[in-house]
């Protein structure tokens, strides 16, 4: 099959990266009405953060700008706006006055028992039907996918 045939067969429906990114936009919408119906002024972008300090609390700015995929100027706004709103803290580390080690404050901490519950929920409402052997295969998967394009 030539290049012609190949695109004009494509469907989006069945493309791996448009299905992610439909999921991946659908559980944002559904995590923006969990941080609304619990009054918190958080976006997804903030709560992104403080899932990864709630399991890793003491973290390098730079590990969170790894782990989050955003880049170094949006991780500073996200944790200068934390900060505001004295959800976490950040200190210098000695060696290198330009990074920070940063920390949940207790306000952060206590934020965890309020939405997490209801993102489980979401976790297992999403999973429903799906099979513990499929949910780890996928999990497995999209590492992989991860993998693979952080080698392109």
């Amino acid at each position: 099959m030539d290049i012609k045939e190949l695109v004009d067969e494509f469907n989006p429906d069945n493309a791996i990266g448009g299905n992610i990114n439909l999921v991946s936009t659908f559980i944002i919408i559904k995590i923006k009405e969990i941080l609304r119906k619990n009054q918190l002024d958080l976006t997804p972008e903030e709560f992104a953060i403080l899932i990864r300090l709630w399991a890793e609390n003491g973290i390098p700015q730079s590990k969170l700008i790894e782990k989050t995929l955003k880049d170094k100027t949006n991780v500073s706004k996200l944790i200068e706006r934390l900060t505001k709103k004295s959800l976490i803290k950040r200190k210098t580390v000695e060696t290198d006055q330009r990074n920070y080690i940063v920390y949940l404050t207790d306000k952060g901490t206590d934020l965890k028992y309020i939405v997490l519950p209801d993102i489980m929920q979401l976790m297992e409402a999403m999973s429903k039907n799906i099979s513990t052997t499929d949910i780890e295969t996928t999990i497995r998967t999209l590492k992989c996918i991860y993998k693979n394009l952080n080698e392109i």
